[in-house]
């Protein structure tokens, strides 16, 4: 089992349109597992903080979370499948998900690599 934490911090000044200066700042938690050569597992959560609410230009600050699962399985050298699944939310006063309808959504995803 592998395991990584990430944090980001960002600062921009003269940000927002009356000229303030913005932060944004999150942690991220990533775990895998191999479970064979060919298969993998991981999983990962996040909490992003928009404190102006110019990263997502919503005007608002709010908090961010994300919960994603996934596996990457490898059945030739040169071909890779990872699917996932993904659950977001947020605290923020305004909605940010769905044409601002909701404050969560919930996504499946398939991506594949090629390596020729």
């Amino acid at each position: 089992m592998s395991d990584v934490v990430q944090h980001d911090l960002g600062y921009q000044q003269q940000a927002t349109a009356s000229g303030k200066d913005a932060y944004w700042y999150g942690i991220n938690q990533y775990m895998f597992y191999d479970f064979t050569n060919t298969l993998s597992g991981g999983i990962r959560g996040e909490w992003f903080r928009d404190n102006n609410g110019t990263r997502l230009n919503i005007g608002t600050s709010g908090n961010y979370f994300e919960l994603t699962a996934g596996v990457n399985w490898k059945p030739k050298d040169w071909l890779a499948l990872r699917p996932e699944i993904r659950y977001d939310w947020a605290d923020s006063s305004i909605n940010t998900y769905d044409n601002s309808s909701k404050n969560h959504q919930l996504e499946f995803a398939l991506d594949m690599i090629l390596e020729l």
